[in-house]
């Protein structure tokens, strides 16, 4: 067999994933009509119960509002509409109004300490009953941190049970804002605490910034203010999560990689408008295989390029296209232990940002 064929062996045993997810429950609190609530400046007002209504405008200073009527979508979240007419908002933004409810302020993963009686829960939520308790009383592991509807803490155990409220944990001693962050060029901002705000680019440089406040976002997801006007947002959850360590880098090529001319250069574009992608290696490599995937699954349409190694001095440089959001790549290398890996690659469709995930575990064994 030869090694193109042994390369596209490997990916043609590989399934098609995807995740349908729905939640049968309403965030919200059903309460009885017409009731006021306090809702802060800015926050999103929609045409109808959901977010595919479209936008209608935003709430125009921090105040008291009557919601006249209750809606769930088809995700279960609960919506509101204004008795001024104005539109509908959903009411997990509202209920959290005063953001009192901060992130640990620690990088993930970090221990915690729990009683035997704390409870578990199946989501961040605590509108339904617990599904078990921690059981002995000890130091437990957080790797992921959310907010609910009414602004608490919630984290994820390492083991996989479930979630715990924070609120019930002893946690670590951590900064409040203003505070000082270490952030990379590529942090995506944001208009406001929240996807939904509006993408409005990348950093500029790497450096240290201050963050003057934390606001936990309707999603559950802690957002950091990087200046005095309200402005500039970063995802602090994001970019608290330790990553494992990886064999490769994937990033945009940076102007001074590209100015030096020390890499492997493979033009891979058919538009004359690439997204031009640097591959950098965090130990020796060998046998990298560049390849687009069919959309939306994990099958090669084509065989673009093969780099016999990659080592730790290199650099690969690769100009690609994306013409839609299900525009993708993956790049097949052995690893320095000589096991084989796989990596896919695209664009988030939420804010352009490049992102690899590791797919190793779904590569085949050959034949």
């Amino acid at each position: 067999m030869t090694k193109r064929r042994f390369i596209l062996s490997l990916f043609s045993g590989l399934l098609i994933f995807s995740l349908l997810c729905s939640s049968a429950f309403a965030v919200g609190s059903l309460r009885d009509t017409p009731y006021t609530l306090s809702i802060p400046g800015g926050t999103p007002i929609y045409a109808g119960p959901g977010t595919s209504y479209g936008r209608a405008g935003s709430v125009d200073e921090d105040g008291v509002y009557t919601i006249v009527e209750q809606r769930s979508d088809e995700a279960g979240t609960l919506w509101g509409r204004l008795k001024s007419g104005a539109g509908w908002l959903r009411l997990n933004i509202s209920a959290a109004a005063d953001f009192s409810a901060p992130s640990s302020g620690k990088a993930l993963p970090y221990t915690v300490s729990l009683s035997a009686d704390t409870p578990i829960y199946s989501r961040p939520d605590d509108g339904f009953a617990p599904v078990s308790y921690v059981g002995e009383k000890g130091i437990y592991t957080i790797t992921e941190e959310r907010c609910d509807a009414s602004g608490s803490l919630w984290g994820k155990l390492k083991s996989g049970a479930g979630w715990v409220c924070l609120h019930h944990a002893q946690l670590p001693s951590h900064e409040t804002p203003p505070y000082s962050l270490a952030l990379s060029a590529s942090a995506a901002l944001y208009n406001g605490p929240g996807y939904d705000s509006g993408f409005r680019g990348l950093l500029d440089y790497d450096g240290v910034y201050t963050v003057y406040e934390e606001v936990c976002d309707w999603e559950g997801f802690i957002w950091g203010r990087l200046d005095t006007k309200g402005q500039l947002w970063i995802n602090l959850s994001e970019h608290r999560q330790v990553k494992p360590h990886s064999p490769i880098d994937i990033s945009f090529a940076d102007a001074q990689l590209l100015e030096s001319g020390n890499f492997v250069f493979f033009d891979g574009s058919k538009s004359g408008y690439p997204s031009k992608l640097a591959f950098r290696a965090n130990e020796d490599l060998h046998d990298l295989y560049l390849a687009e995937l069919e959309p939306g699954s994990f099958e090669p349409k084509e065989l673009l390029c093969h780099i016999p190694s990659l080592s730790q001095t290199s650099a690969f440089v690769a100009a690609l296209d994306f013409p839609g959001d299900l525009s993708s790549y993956a790049v097949y290398f052995t690893d320095s232990t000589g096991s084989h890996r796989l990596f896919e690659i695209y664009l988030s469709g939420r804010d352009v940002s490049l992102i690899s995930e590791d797919m190793t575990d779904h590569l085949s064994s050959p034949a």
